[in-house]
């Protein structure tokens, strides 16, 4: 079954920490469909707004896909149909993207205008009457600051530590590497994809866990003006459930999940404190840190 799967390589550890990445990832899924279902009046009346993030993820993810295209089209022995075909199903799926992300910021935003702090203040400003808009563009780039201070600690810390990619991610890395592929591919393309990757994992992740999942868990435990506490039960929810996310990616599980739980702590109080964008700036400058010091440094 499992070498059906492409899947018969991966030790006992790997297969288990995959299998959580995909356990909470279709959890995470079930539950965003319910929750967009119970609010869809009130995330449907963000329609506009909307349609302009599920555009935006969907733009930022098509260069992934486009060199994935070129990889299974390249180890395919007949390269143009199977690209032809790859492309028909990224548009397909780009279509399924931009709806999703539509549904899932209106509805995240219907739930933070519940709340009496953060919320997308920039994006959701009207529903929330500009709460949070004074000094909004000094907050983000605070957020970037934050991300990137938050990136250098890690990867010192790491490198201090010994700390590399999972063997899921240097497996797929040597495959590539081994079958030539990447020799076939423009180097422009590869650089837009691993961009492509990380900016669209902060986005969709930040829309699902700081502009969703949050503020229903802080309004399900009780979280109101003078009540902080269902707001951090929440936060520390959501956190560890985000950390167990990354457990396949690095050699030493048990620190990167550490590592990404104290993170997302604060990109939850960044999303309480300055608005959801906060965090997705914050994420984005991390992600992008983290890749260029991979390019540059190769760390």
């Amino acid at each position: 079954m499992l070498e059906k799967l492409g899947l018969d390589h991966l030790q006992q550890s790997d297969l288990i920490g995959l299998l959580v990445t995909y356990a909470i990832w279709f959890s995470i899924i079930i539950l965003q469909l319910v929750l967009i279902i119970h609010r869809f009046k009130s995330a449907i009346k963000r329609w506009e707004v909307g349609v302009i993030v599920g555009l935006t993820v969907t733009i930022i993810w098509m260069p992934q896909k486009l060199m994935g295209a070129m990889v299974v089209s390249h180890l395919s022995e007949s390269f143009l149909p199977e690209f032809v075909a790859a492309m028909i199903r990224m548009v397909v799926l780009g279509c399924v993207i931009i709806l999703w992300y539509m549904m899932t910021f209106g509805t995240g935003a219907s739930y933070w205008s519940d709340a009496h702090q953060g919320g997308y203040v920039l994006l959701d400003k009207k529903q929330i009457q500009g709460r949070g808009w004074d000094g909004i563009w000094t907050k983000l780039l605070l957020s970037v600051l934050i991300g990137f201070v938050l990136s250098v600690i890690t990867l010192a810390a790491f490198h201090l530590i010994g700390i590399s990619k999972g063997n899921i991610s240097q497996q797929n890395a040597d495959v590539l590497r081994e079958t030539g592929v990447l020799e076939k591919i423009p180097s422009i393309i590869y650089i837009m994809a691993m961009f492509s990757y990380v900016m669209f994992a902060a986005i969709t992740e930040e829309i699902a866990f700081r502009g969703l999942l949050l503020p229903w868990l802080a309004k399900l435990f009780g979280w109101k003006d003078g009540y902080a506490i269902g707001f951090w039960i929440g936060a520390v929810i959501v956190s560890i459930v985000w950390a167990f996310m990354h457990i396949t990616n690095s050699n030493m599980p048990a620190v990167k999940i550490a590592q990404i739980f104290i993170i997302g702590l604060f990109f939850c109080w960044m999303a309480k404190k300055w608005g959801v964008e906060s965090a997705i700036f914050g994420h984005l400058s991390l992600n992008i840190t983290a890749t260029l010091s991979s390019l540059i440094f190769n760390v």
